[in-house]
């Protein structure tokens, strides 16, 4: 079944490969966008592939021509009590070379106040690069819930502030499908499909970050959920397969899995693909 939703290919479902594959592999399973990962603070640091201003800025330009791709996110803006928001500077006027839609953002500061004033003038930065901020809530931040992140959002009430939803940490966090209707249309910038049990796993940021069921494989009622997700939020595909790729499953084998089973699981119940 055809579908009127536009798909990102994250980074993270391929972590093996180059940032400059990723538009080829997106364009190949039906992709629009892709989500990459920046040279930030943080993030080279965990063993992400990332991209900066130069050389793997024009690689991945240059691919994002060839294959007809443009990027949904950049990550990772991590904020923190002593940020500085003007060290991203650098990676947000190359976004907007590359075209990019929102910078992705983690909280972590617990400071109710001034983590909406660090947003908001995250927000204001981004926003003159013609990026929208998008916070995502996550295990592994001070920013744990919807609620919070919502609270946050329209404290700082600038208009390119954001809610990044992944269904994984939606889930984890005591999420529930009834909750999504607490969010205005406007105030959604993407949502991150994956599938899980809801027993509890033994480590959350393996899961997270490694391995992550295929979107209907697992018990997250996924679309439930995507009923409630207006058909102009992009939907980002956001699966790492560890234990795929250990049994030899390429790259491409693995985006092909993970986007059709994204297509298929995101359709109302009832309806084949």
């Amino acid at each position: 079944m055809e579908t009127k939703r536009s798909f990102s290919l994250h980074h993270l479902t391929v972590l093996d490969a180059a940032p400059s594959e990723l538009p080829g592999y997106a364009a190949q399973t039906g992709c629009s966008y892709i989500g990459i990962f920046c040279d930030l603070p943080g993030v080279k640091e965990a063993g992400y592939p990332v991209v900066s201003p130069g050389e793997s800025e024009q690689q991945l330009q240059r691919a994002l021509s060839e294959h007809g791709v443009s990027i949904n996110n950049l990550e990772l803006f991590q904020l923190r009590p002593e940020t500085d928001v003007s060290s991203f500077n650098e990676v947000l006027a190359m976004g907007q070379r590359l075209g990019a839609r929102q910078a992705t953002v983690h909280m972590h500061d617990g400071d109710g106040a001034r983590s909406v004033a660090t947003f908001a003038k995250f927000c204001e930065l981004a926003g003159g690069y013609g990026l929208d901020a998008a916070l995502e809530f996550t295990s592994f931040s001070a920013v744990r819930t919807l609620d919070t992140a919502l609270q946050i959002v329209r404290s700082a009430n600038m208009s390119n502030g954001r809610i990044a939803l992944d269904l994984l940490h939606f889930f984890r966090n005591g999420g529930n499908v009834e909750m999504l209707s607490a969010i205005a249309p406007h105030e959604l910038g993407y949502v991150q499909v994956c599938d899980g049990l809801f027993e509890e796993p033994e480590d959350r940021y393996a899961e997270a970050v490694k391995d992550r069921m295929l979107p209907g494989d697992g018990e997250f009622p996924i679309a439930q959920v995507m009923a409630r997700i207006p058909e102009l939020v992009i939907v980002d595909v956001e699966v790492p397969q560890m234990r795929f790729k250990k049994l030899g499953a390429t790259p491409a084998h693995r985006v092909r899995s993970a986007v059709k089973h994204t297509v298929k699981a995101i359709q109302p119940p009832g309806v084949d693909e």
